[in-house]
This record gives C-alpha cells, structure tokens and sequence, in this order.
C-alpha cells in the first residue's frame, strides 16, 4: 500500500462564501457602535422577532474589509441576553447601558474589552439613574469630555421624561433640570447635540393628544438647563413617529424614517431642519432603505443603519447615507441575507441543484430548522417544513435516499438520545415518522447511515456511558429492524462512533466505513469493507484494509466527507477529541491507500458538513479551532466552496460532459448520463439524479413525449389515468365473477326422450303391420303360423286333449311381442349404461375426511391495470413470488404484457394446503411498478373430474387519481374449500381430491399513492389470502342397476312381456273365437235354411223316401 503526503494545496481553489462574511443576526432593537481605533462597528443583542427571545450575540463590522465577524467571549460571567439599550465604545471597552432582558428591564451596565475578550458589569455614580429601554440617547462630545445623554423610555414604573447626561470615562450620572417647556414622556424618541444644545423629536405614544403639538422640536439648552420648543417658520411639519433618528450636520437636523404605533403606519420620508430658515423640508421617501428599530451608528458625515426590520420582516443588511452629499443618497453597505445560524453537528446534502442544512448544534442550543441553499442563485432560504417534525437535536445519522428525498435516524438534544427514523421529501417539505414493526436499536446519536434499494444501514453511534459495535438493517418494505452484526465475525472490531459510511454496487455490494474512532476517542484507522450479500440482508465477511494502529491519518472524528466512484475524501476534523487537523485526505476504498493535503489553519474545522456537486465540494459551518486545537462556542455559518479538488475527478451525480453540466428539467441521472425521462412522466427538477424524479402525469393529463416538463390536459372522452403515455379508449375494468363445478345430472333426459321415440316408433309399426296384414291377409296372415312362440299358450277346451298347435294370430302376437321385447331391452340397456349413475353430495366436517387432499392444479392470472413498469421475463429480477403455507410438486411461472395489463401467471401442480392457511406474495419491485387496478383470477381444480373451481375479483381505486403502490399490500381472502369425490362408475376415477374456491370476506385494499406520493412509496404488492375451510365437501356417484340387477330386470322384462302378450293373445283367441262360432252359427242357420228350402222342394218333386241318418248338427256341417 502507498501512501502520498502533499503539504501544500496545489491548485486548489478555496472561495469563501459570502463575501461579507458570517451575516449578522436578523434581530429588531440590536444596540451598535464604532471603533475608531479599528475603524470598526460592534454590535450586540437584539429581539430575535419569530421566536420573541433575545439574544447576546457580539458581532463586529470591518468597514475597511466590508467583513462581519462574530466576537468570541473568553469571561466566565456572560450578561443576560439584552435589546433596546445603548451601546458606547470607550477606548477598547465596548459599554451597554441599560435595556430589556429576559428578566424583565435592566439597570446595569455591562463591559466589553475587546482585547481580554471578556465581560464585567460597571457601576454608575452620581444620581440614580433608573434602569430603562427604548429611551432616547446620543453621544456628544463637550469640552473635551464624551458624554451620553440620555432622555425617556420605559422603565420599570412606566414611561418616563427624564433627562440624564452620564461622564463615559467616570461614568458619573446627572439627572438634568426639568424646567420650561417639558416634552411629554416619550418611547423610543430620538434626541441629537448641536452646538451645546441637545434637540428631541418625537411624540408622546398613548398621550391621545394627535395634536400638531406633537411634531415639535424640543430643544434643552445644557448651560441654561430648561426645555423649550424650537420656533417653526414653516408650514410643513414631518409626520408623528417614533422608532426614528435624528442626525445634526452642516446647522441642520435631518430625521429618517419611524413608524406610528396606532396606526401601525411605516413612515419612510426623511424630512430636514434649518436653522438658518427656522423651517421644516420634506426630502421625500425613501423606501427602499428603510429600516426602523435599527442601530445607527455615525461615522462622520455618514450614518449606517444596521439590521432593523420593516413591518414583520427582519433584515440583517447594513445600509449607509452620506449627508455631506445632496441629494441624499443611500448605499448598501452589506447585503440582506438570509442565512442560517452559526452550528455544528448539522447534516448537509445534495437535492438538485440546492444544498439542505438541517438540525446542529450552537452555543447550548439545538436546532430543528432546514436551509436551503441555491446554487444557481447563490441564496439561502428558510424552510417551512411539515408533517411529523423531529423534535430539534445535533449529531444525527443522515442519508440520501432516491430522489428528492433524505432520511434521519437518532441523534441527541440537552436531554435525550433519540432513536426514531424520519423521512423527509422535499417536494411538498413534508417530514414522515417511520413506522417499525418490532424491535429497534437503542437510542443513540453520533452514527453513520448510508442507504441502498430501500434498506437503511445503521452503523455504531453511542449513548451516555457506551458505544455500539452494531450494524442495523432497517428494510423501508417490511418496516422492520434486523442486527446484522449477530457474532463476532459480523461485529465490528471496536465500537465505532463519527463515522462515515458508503455502499455501492460493484460484481457484489460492499458497504465502506471510513474515520471515526471508539468510545474513548481512539482513531478509527483502518478502512472497513463488508462484503453483504445480493439481497442485502446479511453479511458474508468483513475486511479491514490499511490496518495499522500507528498511523491515524485518515481516522478522523467530526470530518466531513464524500464519495467519489471509489474515493473516499475527509475534509478536516480532529483526532482523540482535541487536535483539530487543516488537511485533507483522499482514501482509496479498495486498497487503503491514501493521499493527504494541508490547507491553511484558517481551515481548521470540526463538526462541519459536506456535499459535492458538479465539481466542487461545498463545506459548510462546524467550529473552528486555535493552535490546532478545539475552541467551543466558534461555531461559523461560513461555507467554502472547493474547486480543483483532483484533476481526474469525475462530475457529481445530477451533471455530465466536461464542465459537469447539470441535467437539464425532464432527465435525470444514470450511469453517468442525463437520460430523459419516459412517456407518461414529466420533471421540473435540475440535476435529478433518479428515475424517482421523473414524475408521472396526474390523472387527466398524459406526456407522449420523452423528457417532458410538464403534461397536456387529456381530451373529451379520452381517458388518461396517472402516468399516462397517450389518451386512450375510456377503459372499462372487467367485472368480478365466479364459476364453480355443476351438479351431476346424467342422461335421464336423453334417455326419457329416446325410449318416448322407441315406444312411438313400436306403436306405428304396429299400426304399418296391422294395415299390412289386412292389405296382404292371405299373402301375410295365412303364413304368420310359421313363427307362432305362444304354441303352448292358445287357448284349450275342457275335456278335449291337448294339441299343440300353431295359429296365424299367435304368428302376429309373436311378432309384436319380439319387437316389443327388442325395445324394452334396448330401452333397459340404455338406461343401465347412459342413466345408471345417482349423485349425492354433501357437507361434511372438514376433520372426519381421512384422505390428504390435493388438487392436481391451480392456475392465477393476477393482472395489473395500467401498468406502466416492466413485465416480461427478461427483467423478472422485478417481480417477487413467494409462498407459504403451501405444498406443491412444481409451479410455472411466467409474465407478459397484454396492451397495458401486466399479467403474472402462475400455475401449481398437486399443491395442497399445509396449514389452515396459505399466502401467496406478489412484489412488483420496478421503479414504475403501479397500477389503476388490480385483478386475481384463480383456477383450481376440484376433486370433480375434469371439472374446475374458478373465480375473477378485481378492485380499483375509488378516486381516479389514486393507484395502487406502497408498503401496505392489497389482502385478496379466498376460501378453499377441501373435496372428495368418490365413484362406482369406471367412467370416473373411484376416487379424486380438489378444492372449490370462493370469496372469503371483503378485500383488503392496499396502500393508495397520488402523483405527489408516489415517488416516495415502493412497491406494488398482492397477497393472495388461502384458508382452509374447516368443512368439506363429499361428492358420491353410485350406480343404480348393477349388471345382475340389470339381467335380473331384463328377463323379467321379456317374461313379463312374454305373460303380458299370452294373456292378451288368449283374450284375443277368446274374443276371436267367440266371434268365429257365432260366425258359424249364423252360416249354420243359413244352411239349414237353405237345406230345408231344397228338401220342401225335393218332397215336392219327389216321392218321399224315408232313410235313417245322423241328426244335422253343426259338428257335422263343418266340412258342408
């Protein structure tokens, strides 16, 4: 390792901002005066007017460098803070007669030596003099002698009208005859010497009297000792006033400026006296110098108006009127600046092209103000900071996070050690206390924080009787506090206090530590390097480089510090809390090696603060020391800007090109170029250093440009949500829905219908053979015989033997009865293979079902609505899916963009649900990663074969200038609802598990941003809530028939058709023969009668022959 030294800054250049010096304090009633001897004015105190406290700050004014300086105080004895007196310089002694402190109105007068630089109190002789404020006074100078004369005022009894003169060398005081023309008692009047006389001007506050008489020059003639009024000639007088001046040069009294207190008039002329006319002129306005409740001090024949105020505003500028030139005229001395206050142990950082000071330490007092200072415009501005304010303290941990945005941690005040963390954000000066789940470090001030990807690194720090050895993680995402530094190879090797840390991203992300030193003052030499891991969250090693104990060059305590690629510059500081150093050391981070420079021990500083911007490096306030070691109470507000720091240093992040140019309104910062921010954002930022910067268009307004400033209004029937690239088609949001598996309702239907058609069909062939048969009878029905099945069944005779025989209409009943039988089978068959099938399903405890169940499949299509951020799977590093609660054998993941919906699809394979409940975490981690709307689509199968269980909810925003992105993720609780189904069929497994999903209870949304926060939030999370139900469903299909049943009831079938048709077939028989005999019977008859015709005839034509023969009876006509 090498080390450099240079002992003397070649080429840097150092300016020393402002050109006036440390601005005075803005303060009302300060009390001044001149030193000739250092051609000088001293000033002291005043009403600090915002806050209503006083002050005791002594600060001088070189008016041969134009330079304001502050006095330090070396006496143990300090006044109290004090206004409205008068202010004398007697040699080197600066004297303070009188005036208000904070315990009420003084009657002391108070020293000053300016070369022992220490305070005492004076004793007055002679008369009494009654402590008082606001009176009127003047230095004169009488035969040879100096004297203060002083007239009025406020004292602790009320007004007064006395006259004193007080000796300034012996301090002897005389209380002046009142005799003659004796002016009212007067506050805050002005009284001026002129040639033996004293002259007093001014009106009697509250007197009710709005008289001329009030405008009436008052003169006290010290040899004669009256009062009388000044005869006035002229018509014109100057207005009431009080709160002015009055100034004698070349027999003429001027008086400047005043107000009325009534009437709350400021009173800007200047109106002038002679005595050579006895009359009054008025030489005009003059507003632009005025300045009232100032300190004037004359230098002959000029007069300078220090500090003052004008109706509610301070000023701290020194103004000054010649009155040896006519016209009058007024020069600025010293510029109005505001400017914060002298402090140390403050924080400064970069936020576009403005430094912020925040918080410090001055003099026993801490602060909770912000500054703001302009680098373009060269001017400081207060800031009017809200929301949740950290209480005022020094020594806090500070970091810059994206944007324009920093974050705090800790720090201390006179009486606590704080550890809370705030966020601050810049574009509306709003202060946010972070929210912490869990436990958090201890209270401590005097650490380091750096930051990266929304993670807070917390370094050491101390309390009252200890330092830490610790580093915290603090992750913005979860809100929670992790200790990385859990054992000995992750703690750091002392307790470590003032340092400086910075993280970067190289092949691996390493964390540096630099400076500071232990509980007991001891350097920190060594540069730390901790190599975490690619999340983050732990630390795998940590190295010490340059670790020798003997040389402390670069272990510097209250040092301000930079980085710069991979240097490290600590500008100043001390070591073991007393030497104060004036060089500067560059470290190399990656080796330890280091060069240091030495400045001038004017710039010997601790408690200071630092940025870089374009490149320069910009110091500002901490304390200055004296022979290289620490003076308290030296606070400055001074800031340095240093220039040529190295010739190959690299240009600031928010600038580029040679000159470090910054980026210019609608770009910001990356990898060293300014790239213009993207469609659908603007940005009015200078030097923007992150894509946070670039904000996205408000709802109603779209940008279709790249590096916009600003957004166009949408169109009339157009539709632009936040962060909107182009007017579009009015987007309508899907509605939510649900599809779950249907009952089983078989074929009994089908069935129904085709054995209706069957039994139709067997009636019209009935009909058709019928018809046929009478058509064809002898063709047809004389053969039907031959396929007679009843042969057995025809009807038989009592008493007659049995002959099997066959007949032509059992032949017909045999057909219909073997067509008939065809159908009923073929309607049985039909039945038993396509309706044989009863579903049962039921609720049951959830507990009672012995088999583990599983679903084969679960499919989520979550959709994001307007969605600007990336969404593919090159840049899947963006999205974050995690699980719990959950068992599965694989899952596919993937992501797509359709038009402006983000879909994130995954699906499980044979997952099931392990405990009562199960999540699944969505994290959309892109810098645009927000939405208009979110949608879950779920998919699972259920223990139905080839049947799913599926639901689509989606949720928007009720306000459209509302999306979704932040911490706080949308809780989307569905219910799965445990399936078993079992079958007797094989045209379904015998046995399948699932789930049924359905909405659990309302939907939790997650955390809401505007255009105004949503650079400030991270992340766009989804929770996808699974619980076990704790009842379950049971799903039975059974068989009806079995095949024996279904054999059983298909022969029985045929022999209950064979028994049906046999009955109707003998009752047909019957009715067919009962028809055929009396058939018979009538051709019978009609024989007979035919017979007994021929046999009338035959025994009329014949002889009668008498033979014996059977009887005729119908059995023996039957073959006739």
């Amino acid at each position: 390792m090498f080390i450099f030294l240079i002992w003397s800054a070649l080429g840097l250049s150092i300016e020393k901002l402002p050109e006036h010096g440390s601005p005075s304090s803005k303060v009302t009633s300060p009390m001044a005066a001149y030193d000739s001897s250092n051609n000088r004015f001293l000033k002291l105190g005043g009403l600090v007017f915002e806050s209503g406290s006083k002050t005791l700050v002594l600060e001088e004014f070189s008016l041969t460098t134009s330079y304001w300086k502050k006095i330090p105080v070396k006496s143990s004895f300090v006044p109290p803070s004090v206004q409205a007196g008068k202010a004398v310089m007697r040699n080197h002694e600066f004297l303070v007669f009188f005036g208000s402190t904070t315990s009420g109105i003084s009657s002391d007068v108070y020293i000053f030596n300016t070369k022992t630089l220490a305070w005492s109190i004076a004793v007055l002789t002679g008369d009494l003099v009654p402590g008082r404020e606001k009176f009127a006074s003047c230095i004169f100078i009488e035969n040879g002698k100096t004297y203060l004369a002083i007239y009025g005022g406020l004292t602790e009894v009320g007004l007064d009208s006395s006259l004193y003169i007080i000796e300034i060398e012996t301090l002897n005081c005389r209380e002046m005859p009142s005799i003659g023309d004796i002016p009212e008692k007067r506050l805050s009047a002005a009284i001026e010497y002129l040639e033996g006389k004293l002259y007093l001007f001014g009106y009697g506050v509250h007197s009710g009297d709005q008289s001329s008489t009030q405008t009436n020059l008052y003169v006290y003639n010290i040899i004669e000792e009256n009062w009388s009024i000044v005869e006035d000639k002229g018509s014109d007088k100057p207005e009431m006033r009080m709160a002015h001046t009055i100034v004698a040069y070349d027999n003429e009294l001027y008086v400047l400026y005043g107000y009325h207190l009534e009437t709350v008039n400021l009173i800007y002329t200047i109106w002038k006296f002679s005595f050579s006319s006895y009359s009054w002129t008025s030489l005009g306005e003059y507003k632009d110098s005025f300045a009232t409740e100032c300190a004037y001090v004359r230098v002959d024949p000029i007069l300078y108006l220090v500090g003052g105020r004008t109706t509610s505003i301070l000023k701290n500028s020194i103004v000054s009127v010649d009155f040896s030139k006519q016209p009058l005229f007024f020069t600025l001395v010293s510029p109005d600046l505001d400017w914060p206050k002298r402090r140390r142990d403050h924080r400064s950082l970069i936020i576009e092209d403005n430094i912020i000071i925040y918080g410090g330490y001055y003099n026993g007092i801490y602060y909770d103000d912000m500054w703001k200072y302009n680098l373009e415009k060269k001017t400081w501005i207060s800031i009017n900071m809200q929301g949740d304010i950290p209480s005022a303290r020094g020594d806090i941990a500070c970091t810059q996070i994206a944007g324009n945005a920093f974050a705090i941690f800790g720090g201390k005040d006179d009486i606590s050690y704080y550890n809370d963390l705030f966020y601050y954000y810049d574009y509306d000066s709003t202060w946010t206390l972070a929210e912490v789940v869990g436990a958090k470090p201890t209270p401590r001030h005097y650490s380091s924080m750096c930051y990266y990807n929304y993670k807070y690194y917390i370094i050491g720090g101390q309390n009252s009787y200890r330092a830490f050895d610790e580093i915290w993680l603090f992750d913005y995402a979860t809100s929670m506090y992790t200790l990385l530094s859990e054992n000995k190879n992750t703690r750091l090797i002392m307790p470590l206090i003032r340092s400086h840390c910075h993280i970067k991203y190289e092949t691996k992300l390493y964390l540096y530590i630099v400076g500071g030193s232990s509980f007991q003052n001891f350097p920190n030499s060594n540069v730390i390097k901790i190599h975490l891991s690619d999340s983050g969250s732990k630390i795998d090693t940590i190295e010490y480089l340059f670790e020798n104990q003997l040389d402390f060059k670069i272990g510097l305590s209250e040092t301000a510090s930079i980085f710069i690629d991979n240097t490290a510059y600590l500008f100043f500081g001390s070591f073991w809390n007393q030497e104060v150093v004036s060089y500067y050391v560059s470290i190399n981070l990656n080796t330890g090696g280091y060069i240091l420079t030495t400045l001038q021990d004017e710039y010997l500083l601790y408690g200071h603060s630092s940025v870089y911007y374009s490149n320069a490096v910009y110091i500002f306030g901490g304390g200055v020391s004296a022979g290289g070691f620490k003076i308290y109470n030296t606070e400055s507000n001074y800031l340095y800007k240093l220039t040529d720091l190295d010739d190959d240093l690299s240009c600031s992040p928010g600038t580029e090109g040679e000159n470090c140019t910054p980026c210019i309104k609608g770009t910001y910062w990356k990898d060293g170029k300014c790239v213009k921010c993207s469609a659908g954002t603007f940005s009015n930022s200078i030097a923007a250093t992150s894509i946070e910067q670039c904000i996205p268009c408000a709802y109603g307004y779209y940008s279709d440009t790249e590096g916009s400033t600003y957004c166009k209004e949408c169109s009339v029937n157009f539709y632009c949500p936040l962060g909107s690239a182009y007017p579009q088609s009015y987007f309508l949001f899907p509605t939510s829905y649900s599809s779950q598996p249907n009952s089983y309702k078989g074929n009994a239907s089908a069935v129904s219908n085709i054995s209706t058609n069957m039994w139709y069909g067997l009636e019209g062939f009935c009909v058709f053979l019928l018809l046929t048969i009478v058509l064809f009878r002898k063709a047809l029905y004389e053969k039907l015989n031959s396929v007679d099945l009843f042969t057995s069944n025809h009807s038989k005779e009592l008493n007659v033997p049995i002959v099997y025989t066959k007949t032509n209409l059992g032949g017909l009943f045999s057909l219909l009865f073997l067509f008939t039988l065809m159908i009923s089978i073929s309607i049985n068959f039909l039945s038993f293979n396509c309706d044989n099938i009863n579903e049962i399903k039921a609720l049951v405890p959830a507990i009672t079902m012995e088999e583990t169940i599983k679903a084969k499949e679960m499919i989520m299509d979550v959709q994001f609505y307007m969605y600007p951020g990336l969404c593919d799977k090159i840049n899947s590093k963006y999205i974050s899916i995690s699980t719990s609660g959950l068992d599965f054998i694989s899952t596919t993941e993937s992501y797509f963009k359709d038009k402006n919906t983000c879909h994130v699809y995954i699906d499980y394979n044979d997952f099931m649900i392990k405990d009562s409940e199960a999540y699944v975490y969505i994290s959309m981690t892109d810098k645009q990663s927000y939405s208009s709307g979110i949608g879950v689509n779920i998919t699972v199968s259920s223990s139905i074969p080839n049947e799913f269980s599926s639901i689509f909810t989606v949720i928007t925003p009720e306000y459209g200038n509302n999306v979704f992105r932040g911490r706080k993720p949308s809780i989307f609780p569905y219910t799965l609802t445990p399936s078993v189904f079992r079958s007797e069929s094989s045209s379904w497994p015998s046995l399948e598990t699932g789930y049924h999903i359905s909405l659990d209870s309302s939907i939790e949304y997650g955390s809401l941003s505007t255009q105004t926060t949503i650079s400030s939030e991270i992340n766009l999370l989804v929770s996808i809530k699974l619980l076990k139900s704790n009842t379950g469903m049971s799903t039975i299909r059974s068989l009806k028939y079995s095949w024996i049943m279904f054999i059983s009831t298909v022969l029985g079938s045929v022999f209950g058709l064979m028994g049906t048709f046999t009955t109707v077939m003998g009752i047909t028989e019957d009715i067919q023969k009962k028809y055929l005999s009396r058939l018979k019977n009538k051709k019978f008859r009609l024989m007979r009668m035919k017979l007994k015709s021929l046999e009338y005839q035959f025994v009329k034509r014949q002889p009668l022959f008498f033979s014996k023969v059977l009887p005729l009876t119908p059995a023996n006509t039957n073959n006739i």
